[in-house]
């Protein structure tokens, strides 16, 4: 039951992770379609270099912060299985040593029930969590320039 969940999720990330490289590709050409169209109705000084438009375009409207959260969700993925057998392995540890010198044992069973499930449910969202708030903290923390300040960027060189 849960092996085909986690292979099902893996997927969902990849093809997100898909969608997203395809955007990056196809930013430059849609960049240039953006310039053609706004000289061709006149938002845009003609005398901007092509190229520079284009470079600028990508540079203010990458799709970045997507990118950080689908890497951080994969990287989630891929590490979730570790996790999981890393925090099984220390709560039967620790319900073994509690036993053997403590005595504690609730009707025979275990500390890894659902007690245990629930605690490392929320350590390793706390985790992941925890890494998604670093990484858009990150992006926001970088400024990138506006497509505004840019257009008026290169109008200013293009006199």
């Amino acid at each position: 039951m849960v092996l085909p969940l986690y292979f099902g999720m893996l997927a969902v990330a990849l093809i997100w992770a898909a969608s997203i490289v395809w955007r990056w590709y196809k930013l430059p050409d849609f960049a240039g379609e953006v310039y053609d169209s706004n000289v061709e109705k006149e938002l845009l000084d003609a005398r901007i270099d092509r190229d520079e438009y284009i470079q600028a375009y990508v540079r203010a409207e990458a799709p970045r912060l997507q990118t950080y959260q689908c890497g951080v969700a994969l990287l989630a993925l891929l590490t979730l299985p570790l996790l999981v057998s890393i925090f099984f392995e220390t709560s039967l540890a620790l319900s073994d040593w509690s036993e053997d010198n403590y005595n504690i044992a609730f009707r025979g069973r275990r500390m890894t029930g659902i007690l245990g499930d629930f605690v490392m449910f929320i350590v390793i969202m706390a985790i992941y969590v925890g890494l998604l708030a670093g990484v858009t903290v990150f992006h926001y923390s970088r400024k990138r320039p506006s497509l505004k300040s840019e257009e008026r960027r290169l109008t200013e060189k293009a006199k």
